[in-house]
């Protein structure tokens, strides 16, 4: 719980381990999936690249989950989503009631946050999403296009400050998302 640290030395602390572990889960998991595209090269032709750390665990050449491991590591996956999607949802409500409904009841809050959510459940089941692992890739890939211009917020000195203001990094973020989605939609 990042936004909830004390002092920025255990801020800074949080945000170095936290880090540092996701890039080792996911280099872990890229790692694997490189393993396997290694082994079986013909996966490539029959898989979705997303799953292809599953193609490890698997017995042959396709990505069934008939293993003992496979079906581990599908719920490990299936664990460490539900944490992000936590996380996204505490980030949320703590976002709106700190800043937009601040002294509200909170009641108020979470009227907000169903009406935030409520249109994404809905978007999800509907056939417009016909992958499930789309869905996901889609918070990660917002996450990878706003990294850059949070970051820059963390350049120390007066010159970052005028230059990085709010809605320079909000502008960087949308302009991030709308680059990588028309170079997706091109390709």
């Amino acid at each position: 719980r990042v936004w909830a640290s004390e002092a920025d030395r255990t801020l800074s602390r949080a945000s170095i381990l936290g880090g540092s572990a996701v890039v080792l889960v996911v280099f872990f998991f890229g790692f694997c999936a490189f393993l396997a595209l290694w082994a079986w090269p013909d996966v490539i032709a029959s898989t979705d690249p997303n799953l292809y750390f599953f193609a490890l665990f698997s017995k042959g050449r396709s990505t069934r989950l008939d293993s003992w491991p496979g079906l581990a590591a599908l719920l490990c996956a299936a664990i460490f989503s539900e944490g992000a999607v936590d996380s996204l949802q505490n980030g949320i409500t703590a976002t709106l009631s700190s800043t937009l409904l601040q002294g509200r009841p909170l009641g108020a809050t979470r009227a907000l946050v169903l009406f935030v959510n409520l249109p994404l459940a809905i978007l999800g089941a509907t056939p417009l999403v016909n992958n499930v692992l789309n869905l996901f890739l889609l918070s990660n890939m917002l996450t990878t296009v706003c990294a850059l211009p949070l970051l820059a917020c963390f350049v120390p000195g007066p010159w970052a400050h005028r230059l990085i203001s709010e809605g320079a990094v909000v502008l960087g973020c949308f302009g991030g998302a709308a680059g990588l989605s028309s170079y997706g939609c091109i390709r």
